[in-house]
């Protein structure tokens, strides 16, 4: 019964991978890392361009007295006043940490095999 502890606990690497398969995790690797300090970087930097403009053409439209936008004429009302968007990076750190994660089971079931 000890014994079959041991063996069962004391699991060895059963091969290598090939150096093309390594560097294929390893870009992918490096691919998820730098998601998330991109999306990290994203949390520290202001909305840029934070002026509402034309849904048509964007032209910026603070302080118009009609609401015809004066660059291509189209009633705001009709087109709509775009609002700028914060992108907060939350979206590349997820996708940044699932990627890692997908490489890393990857390397444990191709690393490990159980015989």
């Amino acid at each position: 019964m000890m014994q079959n502890l041991s063996q069962v606990t004391n699991v060895q690497p059963q091969g290598s991978m090939s150096p093309l398969l390594l560097l294929i995790v390893l870009v992918i690797l490096l691919l998820g890392v730098w998601m998330i300090l991109r999306g990290l970087g994203k949390n520290r930097k202001k909305a840029e361009g934070g002026e509402a403009s034309c849904g048509h053409c964007g032209y910026i439209v603070l302080g118009l007295e009609r609401l015809i936008c004066p660059e291509c004429g189209n009633d705001l009302r009709e087109v709509g006043i775009e609002k700028p968007r914060a992108n907060d990076g939350k979206g590349l750190i997820v996708k940044g940490s699932i990627l890692m994660g997908i490489v890393f089971l990857l390397v444990v079931l191709l690393w490990f095999t159980v015989a």
